[in-house]
């Protein structure tokens, strides 16, 4: 009797340890994947949230929370600046970008599993890299080429989730980034080679200056090349829009001259090119 009476002693022990080790390991596995994992997530991310930081240190964006204003620091990213100049207003994106990056690693770390890849985390970490190491460079041109190179990437290799022509929270800003840069660095390359033009000898010793109208005609290029995105449409538009209000905002000087009739023929060929691109952001924000 009492030997049975041990044998049930130590098969209640035996079970009742079991059942704490099967729950002690329920909960563990519960607080893995309620917390553990995500905190995991959100380390994957460190490298996106390290050189978002430091790209907002750097140009001195801020949040004020007493009297909810914000400075975006937007006159900081204006670096290459040609004959058609993007308007102030424009550099704004940028504070888009890093909210958009933000909310990318927020809802990876609270999703139920890592929406965001490797190469994903690694374009957005090298995004904000770039763009950093272009703000206040002493070769402002070089330093946005080679950023527009970087960042368009993983839109040209469809790294990651990373596509021109797939849009999602993980990759809207650094399509938004690729789009803004790339029209930055051509406007910047285009503004360098037109001054090169009148050192060219020409007969009779007149070289009209055509640096905006090329300028035009190499935002018509971007407008209208096969692939773009709709998020790319839709910076082209924007882009577009400020340079046409800019160019129309001193009024139209109808002398005869021919500086003026070629002022007069960049503006007119600006005001249609700014007319595709804002038709083409509309049909693109229909598809978003």
């Amino acid at each position: 009797m009492d030997t049975v009476k041990n044998l049930l002693s130590v098969e209640a022990v035996s079970s009742f340890c079991a059942d704490v080790s099967d729950r002690a390991e329920s909960a563990v596995a519960k607080v893995d994947d309620l917390v553990t994992s995500r905190v995991m997530r959100l380390a994957n991310s460190a490298a996106v949230l390290f050189t978002l930081k430091a790209l907002v240190d750097k140009v001195g964006m801020a949040v004020s929370l007493d009297n909810f204003q914000v400075n975006t620091a937007a006159d900081q990213f204006v670096g290459v600046v040609g004959d058609l100049e993007i308007a102030g207003w424009c550099y704004n994106i940028w504070a888009l970008c890093v909210l958009l990056q933000l909310a990318s690693v927020v809802r990876s770390a609270l999703a139920d599993k890592d929406e965001l890849t490797q190469g994903d985390v690694t374009a957005m970490a090298a995004t904000n890299f770039f763009v950093a190491r272009m703000v206040g460079s002493d070769a402002p041109l070089q330093s946005t080429v080679l950023a527009a190179l970087v960042t368009g990437y993983a839109m040209r290799n469809n790294v990651g989730a990373s596509s021109a022509t797939k849009t999602s929270l993980h990759t809207a800003s650094v399509q938004l980034a690729s789009a803004f840069l790339t029209t930055s660095a051509v406007l910047g390359v285009v503004a360098f080679l037109a001054a090169l033009i009148p050192s060219i000898p020409v007969v009779g010793g007149f070289v009209p200056d055509v640096s905006a109208l090329l300028a035009v005609v190499a935002m018509h290029g971007i407008t209208n090349r096969s692939g773009n995105g709709s998020l790319k449409e839709i910076v082209n538009g924007v882009i577009l829009t400020g340079m046409a209000l800019n160019a129309i905002k001193g009024g139209i000087d109808l002398s005869l001259d021919f500086d003026s009739i070629l002022s007069n023929v960049t503006t007119a060929f600006l005001l249609f090119v700014t007319y595709q691109a804002v038709d083409n952001a509309r049909a693109a924000a229909s598809d978003l």
